[in-house]
């Protein structure tokens, strides 16, 4: 292998490597302004039937896909029916402040953003649904 080749190979090899990282940290920084900008949007509860909603959102690398109960205009149980969610697994204890608080609005879990935001997307979701389908 001549000097000339083998520098080409190199030169291939390392403008590969960095469109690859180049590639990858885009669509970390998307998938990071998609999690930040993400809202969630209040259900008027006492306009949802009684009954059993589901609902899913997925970000991607993050999904979740909840089961609602209402009862007389409140949520009275929150079912975690799928929650890919990485290192993102404490975010689950977010349902016991939406079903403390009686919204969706509460504050995200610090260190698993994505997942609480994908949970309460989950929830609106199947409210949305249950609104809709009055």
């Amino acid at each position: 292998m001549t000097v000339t080749t083998r520098n080409s190979i190199i030169i291939v090899a390392i403008s590969v490597i960095m469109a690859l990282i180049c590639t990858t940290t885009y669509r970390l920084w998307k998938y990071k302004e998609t999690v930040k900008s993400l809202t969630v949007q209040e259900p008027k509860l006492t306009d949802i039937a009684d009954g059993e909603y589901e609902g899913e959102y997925d970000l991607s690398l993050v999904c979740a896909k909840v089961k609602v109960t209402i009862n007389k205009g409140r949520i009275e149980n929150i079912a975690i029916l799928k929650h890919d969610n990485g290192r993102g697994k404490k975010a689950e204890k977010i349902i016991e402040d939406v079903i403390g608080q009686q919204k969706l609005g509460v504050n995200a879990i610090t260190g698993a953003t994505a997942s609480s935001k994908a949970i309460l997307k989950a929830i609106e979701n199947a409210l949305q649904d249950a609104e809709t389908s009055d």
